[in-house]
């Protein structure tokens, strides 16, 4: 059987290309609507949730 298991090094690959992506996007933010800024804040910190929380990982696993 194949190992289906999320790739968790490809998505935190993922969500540091995203992040600069949203910072690009931040620099406009000014031009945004509210509830689209506060959508933007929300996918920063997701991303930023994911990168923190697989850096944890991995220095546990180094103890």
């Amino acid at each position: 059987m194949t190992n289906i298991q999320p790739n968790a090094q490809g998505k935190v690959k993922r969500a540091r290309k995203q992040l600069k992506g949203y910072m690009r996007q931040l620099k406009n933010a000014d031009s945004l609507s509210a509830g689209q800024r506060d959508a933007l804040f929300a996918k920063v910190q997701i991303a930023l949730v994911r990168i923190k929380l697989w850096e944890l990982n991995n220095l546990s696993d180094d103890d």
